[in-house]
């Protein structure tokens, strides 16, 4: 399981896997805060308020523990404080594509490879479809799909 500074992940966490939502612990241990200034700071402000905000939709945030700051991805401390360990070189992966639901039932633990079978399509996509893209030199659309991480022309069409 995962520590910081000596503390249990969920020393300094709760986490609801109906709702995704991460919350302070607030039984958070006195002794994890570098002064008692520290600590009624935190109690008063944050002690089991949700925690995070959204970078590219992703909900993350830090946490300080005796003064050192760890930057977290929310769902890898659900996946943490449910009992899931995440191997080195794995990654967690949002099932339905959106990076803010960390339900426990939309996520799960992937290489980097079944990660980008997931994917979305992306927002300069023409052709609305994965693998497909217009090549213009040939006036046409090309199609490709990659096997074992290779690219494969599969053609140009009309």
């Amino acid at each position: 399981m995962t520590y910081y500074n000596g503390f249990h992940v969920s020393e300094l966490f709760t986490y609801d896997p109906e709702t995704g939502i991460v919350r302070h612990n607030p039984d958070r241990p006195k002794e994890s805060f570098k002064s008692e200034r520290g600590y009624k700071i935190w109690k008063t402000k944050c002690a089991g308020k949700e925690t995070g905000t959204s970078n590219k939709g992703y909900m993350c945030g830090y946490v300080r523990v005796m003064g050192e700051r760890y930057n977290l991805g929310y769902h890898r401390v659900a996946l943490w404080l449910s009992g899931i360990d995440i191997a080195k070189g794995m990654m967690v992966d949002h099932i339905d594509g959106d990076a803010s639901n960390n339900r426990l039932n939309n996520l799960r633990v992937v290489t980097g490879h079944e990660n980008q079978k997931n994917r979305k399509i992306n927002a300069n996509n023409t052709s609305g479809t994965l693998g497909v893209n217009w090549y213009s030199s040939r006036r046409k659309w090309r199609s490709e799909l990659a096997v074992n991480g290779k690219s494969v022309h599969l053609g140009y069409f009309e």
